[in-house]
């Protein structure tokens, strides 16, 4: 069974997205500032939390999630960085119908969610995750 949501280890899940937003921000081809503006927050914020020198609050969190969630071009490599848990997932839409359904490095050969899933095992090598 799924865990409540006052169970869901909020800040390392908020940490974990804040490694990969540079990476997302960068897909939208956008500034800090933009990024900022779309949510209404300032460069700074979006540059301290980009830096890790302050956590991304829960609800900045989800004001970025979400942008880059409904974001075609940002989207397949936030399912593939394995932020969006079945805990998570249930949280935010209810279900965990919105989890990739294949493995990592699994999707078909050079579609864009293969493409991202080879980008996130990269990505956490490099970070240091795996």
């Amino acid at each position: 069974m799924p865990a409540a949501p006052s169970e869901i280890d909020r800040d390392r899940i908020a940490s974990a997205f804040a490694d990969i937003l540079p990476m997302l921000r960068a897909r939208l081809g956008i500034t800090q500032k933009e990024l900022g503006d779309r949510v209404g927050a300032t460069r700074q914020t979006i540059m301290f939390a980009e830096n890790k020198r302050r956590p991304l609050t829960w609800t900045m969190f989800l004001s970025l999630f979400f942008l880059f969630y409904v974001d075609q071009r940002t989207q397949p490599f936030l399912l593939a960085s394995g932020i969006i848990t079945e805990d998570l997932s249930h949280m935010l839409f209810g279900s965990a119908s919105m989890l990739p359904t294949v493995p990592p490095t699994q999707g078909p050969e050079g579609s864009m969610l293969h493409e991202a899933q080879k980008m996130m095992v990269n990505l956490r090598k490099i970070i240091g995750d795996e």
